[in-house]
Formats: structure tokens, sequence, C-alpha cells
């Protein structure tokens, strides 16, 4: 992906993250498990209007969800 802008991050139960960033006023980010695979690779998914996460404190298979950096939510870079 490049360098992303320092923002809120939570690492999954199974070790990957999940970056959190605010959308322009107006914008519609829709969700999608492959819009940016082909790009970026694979295990990169987008969650947008109407999409949910595991939010940190949660667990699954006994595995926790961990607040890794409680930065300022960044805006959405325009380009990726």
């Amino acid at each position: 992906l490049g360098e992303l802008p320092p923002t809120r991050r939570v690492r999954t139960q199974s070790g990957g993250f999940h970056y959190y960033f605010n959308v322009p006023p107006g914008a519609d980010v829709s969700n999608s498990a492959k819009m940016l695979q082909a790009r970026f690779g694979e295990g990169l998914d987008v969650r947008g209007s109407g999409g949910q996460v595991v939010a940190p404190g949660s667990t699954v298979n006994g595995r926790p969800y961990v607040l890794e950096s409680a930065d300022p939510i960044a805006p959405l870079p325009l380009r990726l």
C-alpha cells in the first residue's frame, strides 16, 4: 500500500490490522473484499457504508482484537 497516514489501528485476532479513516462528507465508500486485492494483494478488504468490523476488546476463538494505535482517525487518503 505504501505509506499510510497515522490513524487509529486495531490488530485483529488473526494478526492483521484494521485501519480507520474518515470519509469526506457526501462520499460513498462501498464494502468490498476484492475491490483492491487485484491492485494491492490478498487480504485487503474495505468496509464502508453499512459495513461492520469487530471492535477492539472483542475476541474470536479466544483471540483478542487489540487497539494498537489510538491516533485520531485520519481523513481517507484520496489515492491508494
